[in-house]
């Protein structure tokens, strides 16, 4: 899947912004001011807004805000410890997409009681209650290591950072994979 599919799939559904931002219409200087003011506004919480994947997602984000008119809120922490809690713009935001663990269960508890739907990508917190986004990274590399294995190869190596769950789940599935053929 794409990252426009995913996020088509997931967050657009989970944030109802549909067709009623597709609307343009010529308007006076204080309706377009108004107008902004009502508009939908997504939030996303982000480790870092740069970079493969986190910056492909938020290049994919602003995208579709854009697209359906929305606004976009940005918050960067800085780090991948699920330890962000500042309360920055909460009652601003309609709607929250969060790249990895970049924000602290606390906080996605918080903006969740206060109804505002909120969207996982590629992090387990283990709030049931959130909307996610995740591949199925065992079976994945299960099935990349099975067609190696098949034409002929047998000497592997996984290199993969410690420090996100997509990385260790591919790494315990890889390690799963070799043990099974060694």
């Amino acid at each position: 899947y794409t990252l426009q599919h995913l996020f088509e799939q997931s967050c657009i559904h989970v944030f109802g912004l549909r067709s009623d931002f597709d609307s343009c219409h010529e308007s006076s200087q204080t309706e377009q001011e108004s107008e902004r003011e009502s508009l939908k506004t997504l939030g996303v919480i982000a480790p870092f807004l740069m970079g493969t994947y986190p910056g492909a997602l938020v290049a994919a984000l602003y995208a579709r805000a854009r697209q359906a008119g929305a606004n976009l809120l940005l918050l960067r922490t800085g780090s991948q410890d699920a330890s962000y809690q500042l309360e920055l713009s909460l009652e601003r935001v309609d709607a929250w997409v969060v790249i990895l663990n970049a924000a602290s269960p606390d906080l996605l508890q918080k903006i969740h009681a206060s109804g505002h739907p909120v969207c996982v990508i590629g992090h387990d917190y283990g709030l049931p209650e959130l909307g996610q986004v995740r591949t199925d990274n065992a079976a994945g590399i299960h099935d990349a290591m099975q067609h190696l294995y098949t034409k002929g190869h047998r000497s592997f190596a996984y290199i993969g950072p410690s420090n996100m769950d997509d990385c260790l789940e591919r790494q315990a599935a890889f390690e799963g994979f070799i043990r099974e053929h060694a």
